[in-house]
């Protein structure tokens, strides 16, 4: 056995998703960094953790349900959501 206790975080990491506190940090980090530090440091936590190839399916799922839970105005919402975008 990987770990001797089987709880949250150490099954996560067994099987190379994000834990929640990751999932945190990359939100942190898409709201108050450029996209290209963001991006960069999403790539390396993906590294320094091994997480797995899908990865990019849960990071896309958990951090835009994050987001659905901020309660911004209108306004607000847009401008940092917009920096997101490919233009």
């Amino acid at each position: 056995m990987a770990f001797e206790v089987v709880d949250e975080n150490n099954v996560y990491t067994c099987v190379g998703h994000p834990l929640k506190s990751d999932i945190s940090n990359i939100v942190e980090w898409m709201l108050n960094d450029s996209f290209h530090e963001a991006y960069g440091k999403v790539e390396s936590l993906k590294i320094m953790k091994g997480l797995s190839l899908q990865v990019h399916d849960s990071l896309l799922i958990n951090t835009s349900q994050k987001f659905s839970f901020l309660n911004w105005r209108h306004e607000y919402r847009e401008a940092k959501l917009s920096k997101f975008s490919f233009k």
